[in-house]
Protein backbone atom coordinates (compact mmCIF):
# COMPACT_ATOMS: atom_id res chain seq x y z
CA UNK A 1 0.00 0.00 0.00
CA UNK A 2 1.57 3.51 -1.09
CA UNK A 3 -0.14 4.95 2.58
CA UNK A 4 1.54 2.07 4.65
CA UNK A 5 4.70 3.47 2.61
CA UNK A 6 4.11 7.20 2.91
CA UNK A 7 3.06 7.10 6.82
CA UNK A 8 5.48 4.31 7.80
CA UNK A 9 2.94 2.03 9.04
CA UNK A 10 2.10 -1.26 8.71
CA UNK A 11 -1.22 -2.85 6.95
CA UNK A 12 -1.54 -5.16 10.15
CA UNK A 13 -1.22 -2.23 12.20
CA UNK A 14 -4.04 -0.33 10.32
CA UNK A 15 -6.37 -3.32 10.49
CA UNK A 16 -5.87 -4.07 13.86
CA UNK A 17 -8.91 -2.81 16.80
CA UNK A 18 -5.73 0.19 17.57
CA UNK A 19 -7.77 3.27 18.44
CA UNK A 20 -3.99 5.03 18.16
CA UNK A 21 -4.59 8.48 16.37
CA UNK A 22 -2.12 8.35 13.88
CA UNK A 23 -3.78 4.96 12.57
CA UNK A 24 -7.25 6.45 12.46
CA UNK A 25 -5.97 9.07 10.50
CA UNK A 26 -3.83 7.55 8.14
CA UNK A 27 -7.21 4.74 7.84
CA UNK A 28 -9.42 8.18 7.02
CA UNK A 29 -7.13 9.17 4.39
CA UNK A 30 -7.42 6.18 2.54
CA UNK A 31 -11.53 5.80 3.00
CA UNK A 32 -10.95 9.34 1.34
CA UNK A 33 -8.81 8.73 -1.22
CA UNK A 34 -11.01 5.38 -1.93
CA UNK A 35 -14.37 6.86 -1.93
CA UNK A 36 -13.63 10.22 -4.32
CA UNK A 37 -11.94 8.05 -6.95
CA UNK A 38 -14.89 5.44 -6.80
CA UNK A 39 -12.38 2.13 -6.02
CA UNK A 40 -14.44 1.11 -2.94
CA UNK A 41 -17.94 2.56 -0.70
CA UNK A 42 -17.25 3.41 2.90
CA UNK A 43 -19.14 0.03 4.00
CA UNK A 44 -16.23 -1.98 2.38
CA UNK A 45 -13.50 0.25 3.59
CA UNK A 46 -14.88 -0.04 6.85
CA UNK A 47 -15.06 -3.82 6.84
CA UNK A 48 -11.55 -3.89 5.23
CA UNK A 49 -10.22 -2.08 7.99
CA UNK A 50 -12.26 -3.92 10.69
CA UNK A 51 -14.02 -0.90 11.95
CA UNK A 52 -17.80 0.59 12.20
CA UNK A 53 -18.81 2.29 9.68
CA UNK A 54 -20.23 5.12 11.58
CA UNK A 55 -16.89 6.20 12.89
CA UNK A 56 -15.01 5.87 9.36
CA UNK A 57 -17.40 8.01 7.82
CA UNK A 58 -17.28 10.83 10.42
CA UNK A 59 -13.55 10.48 9.88
CA UNK A 60 -13.42 11.19 6.28
CA UNK A 61 -16.37 13.97 6.90
CA UNK A 62 -13.70 15.89 9.36
CA UNK A 63 -11.11 14.90 7.01
CA UNK A 64 -13.17 16.73 3.85
CA UNK A 65 -13.69 19.83 6.24
CA UNK A 66 -9.76 20.48 7.10
CA UNK A 67 -9.17 20.41 3.29
CA UNK A 68 -11.23 23.14 2.87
Amino acid sequence: MIFCQKYDVSKSALKSTSRNRRFAAVRAQIGLTAIESGIATNAQIARYFNRAQSGLSQAISKLRQQCK
